[in-house]
């Protein structure tokens, strides 16, 4: 079955199998919106959307934004935002999604501490504080290049 803007649906298929003719009804999952299409780069951490094979993982996402890389020596690596989590706050203040992230993570003054709400791949929530560097705190959302 496939969940398409609300409707569920199905693919059929034939499928031959030792000489015999099967007609089978199989789940498929668009994936338009599983792909990484934009990613927040702050603290010398990656931020985007989870993607399909986290979303395969999770059956229920804390959020909407998963860290899913950190430079070595950067802040995000000192104060142990590790890669595989998800953020559900900022400063105490609930983020669900790279927007609502974008929009807290503008509000912190340069070379001031904060707190991060973070739950990992394994459902244990945790609070990182992480000290800003510099002027330049994040490049807002990159899109990247499209595969078509």
């Amino acid at each position: 079955m496939v969940w398409v803007s609300g409707k569920v649906s199905s693919e059929r298929i034939l499928l031959l199998l030792s000489g015999e003719e099967m007609r089978l009804a199989i789940r498929t999952v668009p994936t338009e919106d599983l792909e990484t299409s934009h990613v927040v780069i702050f603290c010398g951490a990656v931020f985007q959307k989870p993607h399909h094979t986290v979303r395969q993982e999770v059956s229920n996402l804390p959020s909407e934004i998963y860290i899913s890389f950190y430079h070595l020596g950067s802040p995000a690596d000192q104060r142990r935002l590790w890669p595989a989590s998800f953020i559900t706050a900022v400063n105490g203040v609930e983020t669900r999604d790279l927007d609502s992230f974008v929009k807290e993570v503008n509000k912190i003054e340069d070379n001031t501490d904060f707190a991060l709400r973070t739950v990992t791949l394994n459902g244990v929530p945790e609070i990182s504080p992480v000290l800003t560097v510099g002027p330049r705190k994040f490049v807002p959302s990159v899109p990247l290049a499209s595969h078509k």
